[in-house]
């Protein structure tokens, strides 16, 4: 198998049952990799709650990739006050973070021209079975027309889609250069987005990462509530599992 360098790391969304601060999820990923990490905004609360520090500060500069998950559970993308605010909060924390892409969801972007006109790092996302829309590399190049967004390849969102390796390919192939970075996880009968060594299609997942182009890979399966140091153990089983399949970067 060919060695890659792309990176691994994880999204603060992975370990989000655990009841800590931010700062504190960015200080745990970091003990597992600092290559990588997504800070994962899942509601607008979280974004307008979000207090800028210094620890913050220094622990964005330790991750060689930092991406930003804007909220998808209470809010449309569109002509109001609350779109306005939140994409100003959030020109805020890139400026603060240095952050190189802010994902969204496309199925919830009801006025494009927003997104155009912030300076955020778009990066637009596939999306899962259960959507609507945007499950198919044709309607999301519909959004590339005339813009310069970027794309988040999400590998288990396109399982549920097409276990088969087709439609990772012609998500590719769509995407081009404006593959900012993967989401990677697996899922079970129960679970949507699990580890992948804690996942029934880990196998199938793991061939689809030895096709993915060297690009950050930043897991999105949800880690079991637990004690934090028992987290941190699954977070390095993690870890390992996929060096050993795919050979990563740390």
């Amino acid at each position: 198998m060919k060695t890659k360098s792309r990176c691994l790391g994880f999204s603060t969304g992975s370990i989000y049952k655990l009841p800590i601060s931010l700062e504190e999820k960015l200080v745990l990923c970091g003990q597992i990799s600092t290559a990588g990490v997504e800070i994962c905004f899942n509601s607008t609360d979280q974004v307008l709650n979000y207090k800028h520090s210094s620890e913050i500060q220094n622990l964005a500069k330790s991750f060689d990739y930092l991406s930003i998950h804007a909220p998808s559970a209470d809010i449309r993308y569109s002509k109001n006050e609350v779109s306005k605010t939140i994409l100003s909060r959030l020109e805020e924390i890139i400026q603060a973070t240095r952050a190189k892409s802010v994902v969204f969801h496309p199925d919830i972007i009801d006025d494009v021209g927003l997104l155009l006109k912030s300076v955020l790092p778009v990066a637009i996302e596939n999306m899962d079975k259960q959507k609507n829309a945007f499950k198919r590399p044709s309607e999301i190049a519909k959004l590339f027309a005339n813009t310069n967004f970027g794309f988040v390849l999400d590998i288990q969102h396109s399982f549920e889609n097409d276990p088969s390796i087709s439609l990772i390919k012609e998500f590719l192939d769509m995407a081009g250069n404006r593959l900012t970075h993967c989401h990677i996880s697996g899922s079970s009968l129960t679970e949507l987005h699990l580890p992948i060594h804690m996942a029934d299609n880990q196998k199938t997942i793991t061939s689809f990462i030895e096709t993915l182009p060297d690009v950050p890979l930043l897991n999105e399966g949800t880690f079991p509530l637990k004690e934090k140091h028992e987290v941190l153990e699954d977070m390095k089983t993690e870890l390992s599992f996929l060096q050993f399949h795919n050979f990563l970067k740390l």
